[in-house]
């Protein structure tokens, strides 16, 4: 029904090859990347200075959003019972169980972190540790039954290849960027 779609989140296909995703869309190289944060209660005693400090925890992804860095990227945190997953319907509702301590952190992008923690006026008491979590991309997707999808696959890899090469990419990300700061300053 459509040649692409965007942004899509690229699951860890290296970890789970069998994942429907993988098997049924090529993935462009990464349009960009943004940082996963762990958000939690402001005097809390959660440290996240290395990958043994979030055992034992327990950590809430709202749905759709992937939580590969819990068991994917070498990692076997939940298959090890050394991480528990909780997963709630929104953001907004992983930053309730946070507030009524059910999650010692909200794993989530920077981005949609900042955006919730000040729609519900959180910023006083929440806040995301220093450490970023992970890293995720995000792709052009295309399917794999498209007659034409390994050629548009080219072509944005062509394309996103010269808006790094001609510096054009960083300045649209910068001015991205500064809008969005801007808009959390309102």
């Amino acid at each position: 029904k459509y040649d692409m779609g965007f942004p899509w989140f690229r699951p860890d296909c290296e970890y789970d090859p069998d994942n429907e995703i993988c098997n049924s869309f090529h993935f462009s190289d990464p349009v960009m990347n943004l940082l996963i944060m762990l958000y939690v209660r402001n005097g809390n005693e959660f440290a996240y200075e290395n990958d043994e400090d979030i055992w034992g925890k327990t950590v809430c992804y709202s749905e759709g959003y992937f939580d590969q860095q819990l068991n994917g990227d070498g990692h076997k945190w939940l298959e090890k019972g050394l991480v528990t997953l909780v997963k709630a319907e929104t953001t907004e509702d992983c930053f309730q169980k946070l507030a009524q301590g059910d999650v010692d952190a909200v794993a989530v992008n920077a981005v949609t972190g900042a955006k919730t923690i000040k729609k519900l006026g959180v910023e006083d008491s929440v806040s995301a540790l220093r450490r970023p979590f992970a890293e995720q991309s995000l792709h052009v997707v295309i399917s794999k039954k498209n007659w034409r999808g390994t050629t548009h696959l080219f072509r944005i890899n062509a394309g996103l290849a010269a808006l790094k090469a001609s510096g054009r990419y960083n300045q649209i990300i910068f001015r991205h960027l500064t809008i969005f700061e801007n808009s959390m300053k309102r």
